[in-house]
């Protein structure tokens, strides 16, 4: 039985014509509440343990990922649940990533497979938490499921993510998060529709990990 679902948050930071990243000023400010103790924690089994604002570039994701991989893995005791978050101007919801394609192409000219692999199995991994389900239980029409999470630095940390550290570990759990760009959203607001969001996810790993947690009678505040 697992005890705590452990929280870990990252963001991008600037990028481009992007000089103020949604995404890093989200995890900014989830990161302000729960320093401030008013981040849910559901009757104290959900913790957050780890913020990280990434560099738009590969290297500092192939760092964090293994940060990540060595923090996670030699905790077998609890769950884990790995939620990054990243900006796509061209929506104006937020897009949960239900798929991670083994393929990067970058605004350098990169180009080609993230892992070198002709396994069918490796070349697109889903998540494995239900997020059709999580979001016709939410039923908000400012949430819906994407299968593209991009070609660049979103897929690729969702890529690697799943491949080295969520695959093959059931205590281990792992979504990216699109949110729109800066003047379409409300942080406040964006904010308390996380912790909604947060909070159905929870209660599916309650019942796939088959423990009792009593999220279900948690009530989020608007």
């Amino acid at each position: 039985m697992s005890q705590k679902i452990k929280l870990y948050l990252t963001g991008y930071g600037p990028f481009k014509d992007i000089k103020a990243n949604p995404s890093q000023l989200l995890v900014e400010l989830l990161d302000d509440l729960n320093r401030k103790g008013e981040f849910p924690n559901f009757d104290n089994t959900l913790e957050v343990v780890y913020t990280s604002i990434l560099d738009v570039n590969v290297q500092c994701v192939q760092e964090r990922i293994s940060e990540l991989q060595k923090l996670i893995l030699s905790d077998e005791e609890n769950t884990h649940l790995l939620i990054h978050f990243g900006v796509d101007a061209g929506i104006s919801c937020i897009d949960l990533e239900s798929l991670a394609h083994n393929f990067i192409c970058d605004y350098k000219g990169m180009k080609g497979k993230i892992i070198e692999s002709d396994k069918p199995e490796d070349q697109v991994i889903a998540c494995k938490l239900n997020l059709e389900k999580i979001c016709k239980d939410l039923s908000l029409n400012e949430v819906k499921v994407s299968q593209n999470a991009g070609t660049y630095l979103c897929n690729y940390v969702y890529y690697l993510d799943d491949y080295y550290i969520t695959r093959g570990h059931k205590n281990v759990y792992c979504l990216f998060i699109h949110i729109p760009e800066i003047d379409k959203i409300n942080f406040q607001d964006d904010a308390t529709l996380f912790f909604k969001i947060l909070k159905q996810i929870c209660i599916e790993i309650e019942e796939k990990e088959e423990f009792y947690l009593n999220i279900n009678s948690y009530e989020i505040i608007d």
